[in-house]
């Protein structure tokens, strides 16, 4: 979590842990702020940060339900001592020259098409230290990164992305170019990710922190030491990973496009969310043009399309965007239709069977199945999809009123309009 969300979020709290964690968190703001303004001016600083205080925040802001990395260190046990281990980090990084990150561990999450993503687990002392990096690339990047990306940064959001795809799709029939790169995160170039880094970095501690990152090295099962490849990739599961890989794609893709934005017309529109991107032109000529220099300018940073997702569609009315940030994106009689794609209502469906197969208690069951219904309707819940965030309720609902006679259930809030 951003600590700009959490500050956000505990200002309007009256707690003994708001009353707490407020002054902390906006002292931390003003220092990465500082820090991020020498950082434009070409001055070194982030050593500065590495204290007692801004570690205590960085680690409130992990996700406490995260697995344990190589060391084992679980968020509950670091927290159980957390001054002495607050204490013990920041003797450590008195001198950050002789920092060494621990190994990743390998770990496998799946994904849409069966297959799965290999992701590297850190130790938690890497990610707070990292979360600081993070704060101080997000203070010098985030005026400056395009109005049309809108993953991995406080205050953007896929209702704040489809807003935008709405409107640039309702004026008129356009032709769209809907892109994925190919394993992107496998093949980010470390030579030209630190040359567009460099240009607005001059932090010594930051960049050789970030070039020890990006050789990070695997603890495999069998105990084997894995480098990760010393030319390319971007281990995921860092949590520096998503912020790199947007500073390099605003540079390679974002900002290139708006250069060249008069070739192409009032018309065109670019809308990205990480490595998802669509592109609407006013002829099909245009679109073909942009496409074979999209081509050009991905292989000169050494990245491929994913030609199975990629998508050409004349968005006229009963045109159909399939899979845009996992909705569905139609035209019916002039009117922009946002719903959920039907893979991810199975998807949710078959996560809420896990649920009740796994709790045999009806209250641990009904708490555990109301969060994942909450994070469903937080990314689902836009205007117009009330059919199919009901279909997934229903189904929990369903669900828990035959196995545990329990008719209630949770209300959701409103629906997010876009």
């Amino acid at each position: 979590m951003h600590y700009k969300k959490l500050l956000s979020k505990l200002e309007t709290w009256n707690s003994d842990y708001a009353k707490w964690a407020v002054p902390l968190l906006r002292s931390v703001k003003t220092q990465v702020e500082t820090i991020g303004s020498r950082v434009k001016l070409g001055l070194n600083g982030f050593s500065s940060l590495c204290s007692k205080e801004t570690f205590r925040m960085a680690f409130e802001c992990l996700n406490s339900k995260a697995k344990a990395g190589v060391d084992n260190l679980e968020h509950m046990d670091f927290k159980a001592n957390i001054d002495a281990n607050l204490v013990k980090l920041e003797n450590c990084m008195v001198n950050l020259d002789r920092y060494t990150p621990g190994y990743l561990k390998k770990g496998f999450i799946p994904k849409e098409n069966g297959e799965l993503r290999e992701i590297g687990i850190m130790n938690l002392v890497d990610k707070i230290l990292q979360q600081l990096v993070v704060w101080v690339l997000m203070s010098v990047y985030e005026a400056s990164f395009s109005p049309f990306s809108f993953a991995f940064m406080p205050g953007r959001s896929q209702f704040q992305a489809l807003s935008w795809l709405k409107k640039s799709l309702e004026s008129k029939d356009l032709y769209v170019l809907k892109i994925d790169i190919r394993k992107l995160f496998d093949t980010i170039p470390h030579k030209q990710l630190r040359a567009i880094l460099s240009e607005t970095i001059k932090d010594e501690d930051i960049m050789r922190l970030i070039g020890k990152w990006l050789v990070a090295r695997f603890l495999e099962p069998d105990g084997r030491i894995i480098r990760n490849n010393e030319k390319v990739g971007l281990a995921q599961g860092m949590l520096i990973a998503p912020v790199l890989s947007n500073i390099f794609l605003d540079t390679v893709i974002d900002s290139w496009f708006l250069k060249n934005k008069p070739l192409y017309g009032s018309e065109s529109f670019m809308l990205r969310f990480c490595d998802d991107m669509l592109f609407g032109f006013d002829t099909e000529a245009k679109r073909s043009m942009f496409k074979g220099l999209l081509i050009e300018r991905l292989d000169t940073y050494g990245l491929t399309l994913n030609d199975e997702k990629t998508q050409k569609v004349w968005f006229r009315d009963n045109a159909v965007i399939a899979n845009t940030l996992g909705f569905i994106v139609s035209k019916v009689s002039g009117r922009i239709v946002i719903k959920t794609t039907k893979r991810n209502i199975e998807k949710s469906k078959r996560r809420i069977d896990l649920l009740f197969k796994k709790h045999a208690d009806p209250e641990i069951c009904r708490t555990k199945v109301s969060r994942f219904l909450s994070g469903h309707f937080a990314y689902f819940g836009v205007s117009g999809n009330e059919a199919a965030v009901s279909e997934v309720y229903n189904h929990a609902s369903q669900l828990l009123n035959c196995r545990f006679a329990i008719p209630e259930f949770i209300d959701l809030p409103p629906y997010e309009v876009v």
